[in-house]
């Protein structure tokens, strides 16, 4: 599905001086997505001539393809086995910027644990994930790493442990009826569940993995070789609505002063309801859009050695902080979040 976001003011063009440039943005739904959101309503992307046009995949996965290929110009989605062995293929992407990590506040991804589970004390820590019936998003994911590093936490293994894979609107159902015993699940999820009764949020990842690097903005190589200009003005915009949302983080949740207006846009997007927006744990994002290489390193690494990366891929290399670090000489730099 596509959306015009911004209307165009004018023909859209290669960028030049007053001509609207059209960037096509892939992505799957989810909450991480509130720069473009916020750019979006505040008018950021019209400022700086771009007409985004969002289409909605169903996994981030799905749109490593048409970014390589030149379908779409931007992606934002997870570092995953799938895109390095892309790049070992020589499918030309490059990681820009951040688009979400496990905040020092607490992360948006967490361990849930059935309720019943930890009242009744079979559940005291991270070693008693052996034998549980634990549901993650499959293997090759940012999820998957961390749920290797709970085990590890209580001197485990995944394979000490029964993974199943679901999709995240299913983990909450799951948990409801019993047919499984824990999960790695992404917000708003992780609220879901708290709030159902299903579930105790046992840990956030940053327990075993502060700072983990979730999600990623992506060029593609053909857009950044063919129009530079406009791949500059996108990250300009792109920040401008991170650190609006930073903005209203407060503790790790969207409670700080000017709050209720983000919200508003990020609900009206996604179609996570206001209610629910205030009481998540919030993705973190950094406001000058730099990237923890020292997580990609790992996460790599990790996916490595379970077999899930043929051929090998430098992480610098797969990196260009170019236009971020150009976007903060425009900028200024980011204030510190609380």
């Amino acid at each position: 599905m596509t959306t015009a976001l911004v209307a165009a003011c004018g023909q859209a063009g290669s960028g030049g001086s007053g001509e609207v440039t059209t960037v096509a943005v892939g992505s799957p739904a989810s909450i991480s997505n509130a720069p473009f959101y916020i750019g979006i309503e505040r008018g950021y992307f019209r400022d700086e001539r771009i007409d985004l046009q969002l289409q909605t995949f169903g996994s981030a996965s799905q749109t490593i393809a048409p970014l390589g290929a030149g379908q779409l110009q931007v992606a934002a989605g997870s570092p995953s086995a799938g895109l390095y062995n892309a790049i070992a293929r020589d499918v030309k992407v490059k990681i820009v910027a951040d688009s979400s990590h496990a905040a020092e506040t607490g992360s948006y991804m967490a361990l849930l644990v059935r309720t019943d589970l930890v009242d009744s004390g079979r559940f005291k820590s991270f070693a008693d994930l052996r034998g549980l019936i634990v549901a993650d998003y499959g293997d090759g994911g940012t999820p998957q790493a961390a749920l290797a590093r709970f085990a590890q936490a209580g001197g485990l293994t995944l394979a000490d442990m029964k993974r199943t894979t679901l999709a995240g609107p299913d983990h909450v159902s799951a948990l409801q009826n019993g047919s499984i015993d824990a999960s790695i699940s992404v917000e708003p999820i992780v609220t879901q569940a708290v709030q159902s009764g299903a579930a105790v949020r046992f840990a956030g990842t940053d327990a075993v993995d502060p700072g983990q690097q979730i999600g990623v903005l992506l060029y593609g190589s053909d857009f950044i070789s063919r129009d530079p200009d406009a791949a500059q003005r996108f990250m300009r915009a792109y920040l401008r609505g991170v650190r609006d949302y930073d903005a209203v983080l407060q503790d790790g949740k969207l409670t700080g002063p000017g709050a209720p207006g983000i919200i508003d846009i990020v609900s009206k997007y996604s179609k996570v309801p206001a209610d629910v927006l205030g009481t998540i744990v919030s993705h973190g994002v950094n406001g000058d859009g730099t990237v923890n290489e020292k997580s990609l390193q790992a996460d790599f690494d990790f996916w490595k050695s379970q077999g899930l990366i043929q051929g090998n891929v430098d992480i610098p290399g797969a990196v260009d902080p170019s236009f971020a670090e150009s976007a903060v000489k425009d900028l200024g730099p980011a204030k510190p979040t609380s």
